[in-house]
């Protein structure tokens, strides 16, 4: 039976068609609603020019499968199989948010933190396919989502390999895969193991962080060439401000001998953990710069605060000094011109003394602070020893006063 052609608002097995999420080689990804169930899912239909080709039946079941026998946060959970109208569909959960290949078209370059964040869930997620015995053989960023929360989904086993079955659902010397992200080994139509996935996985990250995957070039055949002879540009220069951590990590993942690549998803886990954790304790989210290049900058920066506040009190106190110099001098100034005020006078003439001489009284006479007791009374007061009594100036009286 030759399948429908399946539109927006028809039914298919009980799934009602809203909106077309994607396209692949072997088929379309709609958003759903399931009817039984009132919820939204994502259902994947076979093309229909594939519908009627056995082997590409057999290959679309086989991936259905292969996505059941995973269970992992970062992996699409597979709800159900079915056919229907001539045509072949599985649904999945249905993830609100945005292929990584629309992402980058919105953004150019990533931050390293969130490209790094991207790596590591899709190298978890790789970690529980090759604990399956599974290659995915098709990582690319159309085939990595990423929803509202930032967490990451892989989809499209498609053209997974199953290695402990041998089961290779590809014709011998057919090459399958996106040629730009495709490792050495995949281009030589080689045996495909888990460091296959953890190359297409570097060339990912590569994109992220530089804008370009490792090679391009004018049709896919010329690719799949550069990609089994040609040595990789450095993504340093291409962005050099990629920490160095990174330049290494993606250095070693997309190398093209085998035994140079990390070996397993586990430890490209922990080297991708020690790059995170370095960068937590001295880089920059958003550009990816070390801070320990901005180390010196922020010192001297410091230390000349430092020097300004230092200099601000020394002013200030310098200032309080001032001011307080300039009143005590106010105050003393009148004491330097009373005992200079005789020596300014003119010798006395006879007759009257000047009224200011004599309306000046003498100045009393105090007893020494320690003859005076707490408590004494008006008379104990005055009972000053006569070795102890100051010497008084007695006032003239041969002068008349005035009338």
């Amino acid at each position: 039976m030759a399948a429908e052609i399946i539109g927006i608002g028809n039914l298919l097995g009980g799934f009602r068609m809203e909106d077309e999420l994607g396209r692949g080689r072997m088929g379309v990804v709609y958003k759903v609603h399931e009817l039984s169930l009132n919820r939204k899912v994502a259902l994947k239909v076979l093309s229909p020019r594939l519908s009627s080709a056995l082997e590409f039946i057999e290959r679309f079941k086989r991936e259905a499968q292969a996505i059941a026998a995973l269970n992992h946060f970062n992996i699409v959970s597979i709800l159900s199989y079915g056919e229907g109208r001539g045509s072949y569909y599985f649904a999945m959960e249905y993830m609100r948010g945005k292929d990584l290949g629309r992402i980058l078209e919105e953004k150019r370059i990533m931050p390293v933190g969130e490209a790094l964040s991207i790596t590591a869930q899709v190298a978890g997620a790789l970690g529980e396919a090759d604990a399956r015995g599974m290659v995915h053989r098709d990582l690319k960023p159309s085939n990595i989502m990423v929803d509202e929360t930032r967490r990451v989904w892989i989809t499209d086993f498609g053209l997974a390999h199953l290695e402990r079955s041998g089961t290779q659902l590809t014709r011998t010397g057919l090459f399958l895969g996106t040629p730009e992200l495709a490792s050495p080994e995949q281009a030589h139509g080689g045996t495909l193991d888990a460091r296959s996935d953890i190359y297409s996985l570097g060339a990912v990250l590569y994109r992220m962080l530089s804008g370009r995957p490792p090679f391009t070039g004018d049709s896919p055949i010329a690719v799949v060439v550069k990609v089994a002879t040609e040595p990789v540009t450095p993504i340093g220069e291409v962005n050099p401000s990629v920490p160095e951590p990174i330049r290494k990590l993606i250095e070693k993942m997309i190398a093209k001998d085998l035994q140079e690549r990390f070996q397993t998803p586990g430890e490209f886990l922990e080297a991708i953990g020690r790059c995170q954790n370095s960068l937590q304790a001295g880089a920059s989210p958003l550009t990816g710069e070390v801070s320990a290049l901005a180390t010196k900058p922020a010192v001297l920066h410091k230390r000349r605060t430092s020097v300004a506040v230092l200099a601000g009190i020394v002013g200030v106190a310098l200032a309080v000094f001032f001011v307080v110099w300039i009143v005590e001098g106010g105050r003393r100034s009148p004491v330097p011109k009373q005992e200079q005020a005789p020596h300014q006078e003119p010798a006395p003439t006879p007759g009257p003394s000047p009224p200011a001489e004599r309306d000046i009284p003498p100045p009393p006479v105090l007893p020494p602070v320690s003859e005076v007791r707490p408590g004494a009374t008006d008379a104990q007061r005055q009972e000053v020893p006569p070795e102890k009594t100051p010497l008084r100036r007695e006032p003239k009286t041969d002068k008349p006063k005035a009338a």
